[in-house]
C-alpha cells in the first residue's frame, strides 16, 4: 500500500518541481532580455551608429521608439532629408517581425510627412503615404496616413484621391483608434478639407452639405473657418 500511495505523490513532487525550474527559467531569461536590451542601449546612447541596430533589434519596445524619435529629430539637424529619409525607410523594411510591426507602420507614416512637410516632394509623399495606408489598415496610425495622403495629392494636383482620402477620414470615425476614443485627431480638420476641396472642384452643393453636416455633428473649433466657406458659397 505505501508503494501504491507513494508513487503518485512522487510524481506529483517531481511535476511540481519541474514547473518551479521551467518558471525560474523563464524569470531567468527574461533578466537577462532585460539586461542585454539595457546594455544595448547604453551603447546606443553613447555612439549614434548603434541606434539602427537597437531600434531593429528591440522593435517592439517603447526604447526602440522612442530611439526611433530622437535619431530622425538628430539626422534631420545634422545631415537633412535625405540621410533622415533613408534612416526611416531602413526600419520600415527592417522590422519586419510580428514584434516590429507597429515601428515599421510609424516609420512609414513619419518617411511620408517627412517628404511632404520638410522635404516638399509632393510625389514621392503621396506614393510614400500610399504605402503607409496599405500597412496601417486596422491600426491607429490609419488616419495618419490617409491624412498626409489628401495633403500629399491635394498640392500634387491629384484631388480626386485627395477627396477619397479625407472622405475615408470622416467616414471611418468610430473605428479611429480601437482603444476607446470615438473620434480621430485628423477628424475635423479632413472635414473641413473635404468640404473646400469640394468648393475646389465647383461642386458647391456637396462642399454645403459637408460643411453643414460638419456643423451639425460636431462642436468644432474650426467652426470660423466653416462659417467663412459657407458665406463665400451662398449664392453658388
Amino acid at each position: 500500500m505505501k508503494q501504491v500511495v507513494g508513487l503518485p505523490l512522487i510524481l506529483v513532487a517531481a511535476c511540481g518541481l519541474t514547473g518551479q525550474t521551467q518558471k525560474g527559467r523563464e524569470t531567468d531569461l527574461r533578466a537577462e532580455n532585460l539586461e542585454q536590451e539595457a546594455a544595448f542601449r547604453r551603447k546606443a546612447i553613447s555612439d549614434p551608429n548603434e541606434i539602427e541596430p537597437f531600434v531593429l533589434a528591440y522593435a517592439g519596445t517603447d526604447a526602440a521608439r522612442r530611439a526611433l524619435v530622437a535619431r530622425q529629430a538628430d539626422l534631420q539637424d545634422a545631415e537633412g532629408c535625405p540621410a533622415t529619409l533613408a534612416f526611416l525607410k531602413r526600419v520600415e523594411d527592417g522590422a519586419t517581425n510580428d514584434q516590429g510591426t507597429a515601428l515599421r507602420i510609424e516609420a512609414a507614416v513619419r518617411r511620408a510627412e517627412l517628404l511632404l512637410r520638410e522635404c516638399r516632394d509632393d510625389s514621392g509623399a503621396v506614393e510614400a503615404a500610399r504605402a503607409a495606408t496599405t500597412l496601417a489598415v486596422k491600426t491607429q496610425w490609419l488616419d495618419d496616413a490617409n491624412w498626409i495622403l489628401g495633403r500629399a495629392c491635394e498640392q500634387a494636383g491629384k484631388l480626386d484621391e485627395a477627396l477619397a482620402a479625407y472622405d475615408k477620414i470622416v467616414r471611418s470615425r468610430s473605428d479611429a483608434f480601437p482603444f476607446g476614443s470615438n473620434d480621430s485627431l485628423f477628424l475635423d480638420d479632413a472635414w473641413l478639407a473635404k468640404g473646400l476641396l469640394l468648393e475646389k472642384l465647383g461642386r458647391y452643393g456637396e462642399a454645403r452639405d459637408a460643411l453643414e453636416a460638419l456643423l451639425d455633428a460636431r462642436d468644432t473649433h474650426l467652426k470660423p473657418k466653416v462659417e467663412q466657406a459657407l458665406a463665400r458659397m451662398k449664392d453658388k
